[in-house]
């Protein structure tokens, strides 16, 4: 679709410039800068996209599209190296993200709670059942692979979450707490 770029290289420092991209109904504006001048390649994006459908996007990326709704993502993130090791004990930055009048698919949790079918392994899980929320949000810092959330929030007309937490990308440890409120 629609794409505007600017490139510039100066001394193995290549920079994108406003960068534009219609895509996933939204829009995509970013910059990125690569410093490949050194003995490790240095990467630095930010990005944000407004309007973008995340499903599609999802199916796209990692095959399934269990997510779905309109929304935004901010990031401004940076990391050295090329392989995953190097990335994940690098990454460092910012990021949101906050959707709107979306929906979860695989499972209708407002359905399980009224029918009680949770507790007997029963219910409206599956393909067609979904579960609608009207708000899904959160930011993150990360700090040279560490990641930290305190406000994870979805919320549909049933059920209230909040999550808070760390993720530890070098040793792949998880320390999150999610709270559940019907």
């Amino acid at each position: 679709q629609d794409v505007q770029l600017k490139l510039v290289n100066r001394d193995g420092v290549l920079q994108a410039k406003l960068i534009k991209a219609n895509l996933y109904q939204g829009v995509f504006r970013g910059e990125m800068r690569l410093d490949a001048s050194g003995k490790k390649p240095k990467l630095q994006v930010k990005e944000k996209l407004t309007n973008l459908q995340i499903g599609p996007l999802l199916k796209d990326l990692v095959g399934e599209d269990r997510l779905l709704g309109a929304g935004a993502v901010d990031m401004d993130l940076s990391m050295v190296g090329l392989d995953e090791r190097s990335i994940r004990q690098s990454l460092s930055g910012t990021a949101s993200f906050d959707f709107r009048n979306g929906a979860y698919k695989g499972v209708n949790l407002a359905q399980l709670i009224r029918t009680g079918g949770g507790l007997l392994g029963k219910g409206a899980t599956g393909q067609s059942a979904r579960t609608d929320f009207s708000e899904l949000s959160g930011s993150v810092v990360i700090n040279k692979g560490k990641i930290h959330n305190q406000d994870l929030s979805a919320k549909s007309p049933l059920i209230r979450v909040t999550g808070a937490g760390d993720v530890d990308l070098k040793t792949d440890i998880i320390d999150y707490r999610l709270v559940v409120e019907l």
